[in-house]
């Protein structure tokens, strides 16, 4: 009778430990300029395997719109990831091919042009190009609660600054971000499903050498969304953003909503029409209730200094359902009448 009962426990644990979950997603992000990429996602998760399956949309302006374009195709395509095998598929459904390459750490340089200017400068006893003048990233908990696709939610805002001079011309650039992040720590479904992927993209991030929680705030940052902004736009800002990741780990629970807008202005490109009224030196003292007025001050100061002052990204990452159910195997491997090609390669 023991027996009988240790292995129900071990069943039961076992059960936990790897137990299966589906995710719901919608996403968009916007670039005025260039136009829009969104796409809705089911995401399988069993053990070792993930399957992320994605039907892409994007809706492109002009010649670089077209070139977002060819980066993100629209249809169904998948992403598979077998931890155990540490390879990365990635399938086409409607060509009913993939293409299979070995999970591996990155080398990435992540600097920009005028932060390295300045690393070089200073690791040569030389003054920069560049001189910061403010740099502030601000988590406000609003102790405000909005029930969101069924899940009870808890509203964070995260507000960054960064402002950049050029010695020579004195002209100046101005980032700003805003974000609502939506976190639940409530829903026992949503927190069960959370663990359950956290286990599986530690291991992922470990092979690829990447931290998962510095991941998880560029995500809320929209960092990639920014290094592709300036990667298309030759007059975007150049500014690296630096985030304070103990800041953002002020931000409990697991998000639900990510919503996030970008804003840039340039100095060269202004009219001096008019004399700002309203500058946020700090935020340091800000409190949840001077969010709004704090945000439409920083936008109001910066249109009056300017017309070249706009919204340069917008993003919206949206868990929309939760399932705990199991997957069906079919859903954790390649199909078997699917041809296999290789990766395409870039020429140095």
């Amino acid at each position: 009778m023991k027996f009988k009962v240790f292995l129900m426990a071990v069943f039961i644990l076992t059960s936990f430990l790897y137990a299966d979950v589906t995710e719901k997603t919608t996403f968009k992000v916007s670039f005025p300029k260039f136009g829009e990429i969104s796409n809705k996602t089911k995401v399988y998760f069993s053990g070792s395997v993930m399957n992320e399956e994605t039907n892409t949309d994007v809706k492109g302006k002009g010649l670089v719109g077209s070139l977002l374009a060819g980066f993100y195709p629209k249809g169904k395509k998948s992403n598979l990831i077998d931890l155990d095998k540490k390879m990365y598929y990635e399938i086409d459904h409607k060509k009913k091919k993939y293409t299979a390459t070995p999970i591996e750490k990155l080398e990435m340089d992540q600097y920009s042009q005028e932060d390295q200017e300045i690393a070089v400068s200073e690791e040569k006893g030389e003054e920069s190009k560049y001189r910061l003048i403010r740099r502030n990233l601000k988590v406000i908990n609003t102790n405000k609660s909005q029930e969101i696709n069924k899940f009870p939610t808890e509203l964070y805002n995260i507000i960054y600054v960064s402002e950049i001079e050029e010695i020579e011309t004195g002209d100046r650039q101005v980032d700003s971000l805003f974000v609502d992040v939506f976190t639940t720590e409530k829903d026992k479904d949503f927190v069960s499903a959370e663990e359950e992927k956290n286990e599986f993209y530690q291991r992922y991030y470990q092979l690829l050498g990447l931290d998962l929680q510095t991941e998880w705030h560029n995500e809320m940052m929209g960092t990639e969304w920014l290094g592709m902004l300036q990667s298309m736009d030759e007059e975007a800002s150049d500014q690296e953003m630096e985030i304070d990741y103990k800041e953002l780990s002020k931000i409990k629970g697991y998000p639900v909503k990510i919503e996030g807008n970008y804003y840039v202005w340039d100095k060269s490109k202004s009219k001096p029409e008019k004399e700002e009224k309203q500058k946020v030196t700090g935020l340091s003292g800000l409190k949840s209730s001077l969010l709004k007025s704090a945000q439409k001050k920083v936008l109001e100061s910066e249109k009056e200094k300017s017309s070249g002052f706009e919204l340069a990204i917008s993003y919206l990452i949206q868990t929309e359902k939760i399932d705990l159910d199991k997957v069906n195997s079919k859903k954790l491997t390649v199909p078997d009448n699917y041809k296999e090609v290789k990766p395409a390669v870039l020429k140095k």
